[in-house]
């Protein structure tokens, strides 16, 4: 089903809620690889201009596919699997599992623009093959 159909069967949200920008979004764990774990807050508008930026800079259109084997609870998955492709309009395919193995189809099927950050390289050496 796409986004706009569900949309437009949803009655209309009645709230009295407002959020502004610079209130608090996410916090964002970090592996504590260098350190003691620490929690990143980040604002909406934060968040925004971040993945504002990162669509810019690689030029993404709502014409752009975008496939995501990171969970949504990882940071990749939630800001580049979720917010981006909202900004800009595009399509997003979530993946549940990932094998390399599916990824000749997972393109082929969806004419797919790939991002997937540190497993960039390992899909890289999955089409090699």
């Amino acid at each position: 089903m796409r986004f706009s159909q569900i949309i437009d069967r949803s009655e209309p949200l009645q709230s009295d809620i407002n959020i502004h920008g610079d209130e608090l979004a996410a916090v964002l764990f970090t592996s504590g690889t260098e350190g003691m774990p620490k929690g990143v807050m980040l604002t909406h508008n934060n968040i925004l201009a971040s993945e504002r930026a990162y669509c810019a800079r690689l030029n993404l259109t709502w014409q752009d596919v975008f496939l995501m084997p990171a969970p949504l609870g990882h940071a990749t998955g939630f800001l580049h699997g979720v917010t981006a492709p909202f900004l800009i309009g595009a399509r997003s395919v979530l993946l549940d599992i990932f094998t390399p193995r599916s990824l000749p189809y997972l393109i082929s099927a969806a004419t797919l623009y790939l991002y997937v950050r540190r497993d960039a390289v390992y899909l890289r050496s999955a089409l090699c093959r």
